[in-house]
């Protein structure tokens, strides 16, 4: 009789992996960690997977050092610390967080980022494997989910793989409810009318918050190559403390921000903590994604807000040495290009500083990409982003310029082309009827025509109306640099009308 040895090593390993996959979907309570007793190999396997994402609260800190030895750190490629925010209870869940609470909120925050951060001091670069170790950050309070965001998931799930991003998953960012609360606007199981959450502003700012500080400096971690914000967080922090953060970090190589909607007025303190130092010489791939959902942020009326100045003052953080870039709705398009940097010849000597040399992949958002803006200023900016492109990116591989709402969405992109001698090529895709004018081409040409090939040239329409910006994200070829996978999921689902979870009437079916 064959015993477990005698099987091929992939059919062993075909067999540990569909034991792994059926642990997520199952979420038994024994965990991977009791396969590891099984006998060394299955330790080896599971101890790859028990240990790769650590998800970590506040009260669970002070045992890092006890449940990961220094020599399982190798085994550590991800670290979530979610901040445990103080409770609330109804006589305040209506209201907009007072100011006391902030200061204690302020306090939790800081407490837990120090000691992680002194925790994590202490291991060194070598002993984190060849891969780094992210470091992804989240702060919501217990009750933000007993009241009138009952269908939004706080829960720690760990994201691993595309397993985890099937219909079934529990990675979902809302999900249907059982029951009714009619003092918090749920009737069974369904909301009574978005405007009860979105139009109140202090409701929504019970869940969004006045914005995380941090006091004090926080120890240096050079072990963290990656840092990551996900739109799951929707508790924000300040740009100044994101900033101390990130600077704390010496060592950081990717650096991946999902933010939610302003609700104040901080563009100059975006701009700040972007032109102090930041991002590190080090870091390679930045990606900030600002998200809006209408039916949480609906008492701002009108087109998002975008801020020239910050615009511009990413395109100085683009110079560093970045190889992609992603801005996302934070800033538009045509202020970045727009950038004096971008105006200067090419052969002025104060560019010999510049590093736009790098640069391999950029998406940016525009709100000119819409139907009721005009054509002339459209190709204006598509022509001045290739301009750009042809003098400052000569490893360019990708560019694409995009929007997205309700009812109308566009992408332009170009690719450079292939090592196989594929040719370069232009797409436009766009919910209206439009064209790329002439000039646009003849800028693009100079950048495509840079290995001798000539431009095609792609255009059409849309094969589907646009729900929203989480909607138009299945059509970009940058999308995984501009959310992560676990988001762009969540988008998907949120922006199909068919995973609807506010206003659906009784008697829809949902599915699941």
């Amino acid at each position: 009789m064959a015993i477990w040895s005698d099987l091929p090593w992939e059919m062993r390993r075909m067999v540990l992996e569909a034991l792994a996959r059926e642990y997520r979907r199952s979420n038994s309570p024994g965990g991977l960690a009791s396969y590891a007793t099984v006998c060394g190999e299955w330790r080896y396997f599971f101890e790859t997977k028990t240990f790769a994402q650590l998800v970590l609260t506040p009260s669970r800190v002070s045992d890092l050092h006890r449940f990961v030895p220094s020599g399982k750190r190798r085994l550590v490629k991800h670290i979530w610390l979610r901040i445990l925010l103080r409770r609330y209870g109804c006589k305040v869940c209506g209201e907009f967080e007072s100011m006391q609470a902030t200061i204690k909120n302020d306090s939790l925050a800081s407490d837990a980022l120090y000691a992680l951060f002194d925790a994590l001091s202490s291991w060194k670069p070598s002993e984190t494997g060849g891969g780094g170790l992210t470091l992804e950050l989240s702060a919501h309070s217990p009750s933000d989910a007993e009241h009138y965001f009952k269908n939004f998931r706080f829960g720690a799930v760990p994201y691993f793989g595309e397993d985890d991003s099937d219909p079934g998953s529990r990675l979902l960012a809302r999900d249907r409810l059982d029951g009714s609360d009619t003092s918090h606007a749920w009737r069974d199981s369904y909301a009574l009318g978005a405007y009860r959450l979105g139009d109140d502003f202090s409701r929504a700012g019970r869940l969004f918050g006045r914005g995380l500080c941090v006091a004090g400096e926080l120890p240096r971690v050079e072990a963290v190559t990656g840092f990551l914000i996900r739109r799951q967080c929707y508790r924000r922090f300040q740009p100044l403390a994101l900033q101390k953060v990130l600077c704390s970090l010496p060592r950081l190589e990717s650096v991946q921000l999902e933010l939610w909607s302003r609700f104040f007025p901080q563009d100059e303190e975006y701009e700040t903590a972007f032109k102090a130092d930041f991002p590190q010489k080090s870091v390679r791939s930045l990606s900030i994604f600002e998200d809006y959902d209408v039916l949480l942020c609906s008492y701002c009326r009108g087109p998002r807000r975008t801020s020239p100045s910050l615009g511009q003052a990413l395109a100085g953080v683009a110079s560093y040495g970045l190889e992609d870039l992603a801005l996302s709705f934070l800033v538009d398009a045509k202020d970045f290009f727009s950038s004096p940097l971008f105006s200067r010849p090419t052969g002025d000597p104060s560019n010999k500083d510049n590093k736009w040399g790098t640069l391999r992949t950029l998406a940016l958002t525009s709100n000119l990409l819409a139907p009721d803006q005009c054509p002339l200023q459209i190709n204006a900016l598509l022509r001045d982003a290739g301009a750009a492109a042809a003098a400052w990116m000569p490893r360019l591989e990708t560019m694409e310029i995009w929007n997205g709402r309700k009812g109308a969405a566009a992408v332009f992109r170009f690719e450079r082309g292939g090592e196989d001698g594929a040719a370069p090529k232009l797409t436009w895709r766009s919910s209206w009827p439009f064209a790329l004018a002439p000039e646009v081409v003849a800028a693009w040409e100079k950048v495509g025509g840079s290995r001798g090939s000539l431009l095609s040239i792609n255009a059409g329409t849309l094969p589907r109306p646009a729900v929203s910006h989480g909607s138009v994200l299945g059509y970009l070829r940058l999308g995984p640099k501009i959310v992560h996978p676990v988001s762009q999921y969540q988008l998907w689902r949120e922006a199909d009308e068919e995973f609807c979870f506010w206003s659906r009437p009784p008697g829809c079916t949902m599915l699941d």
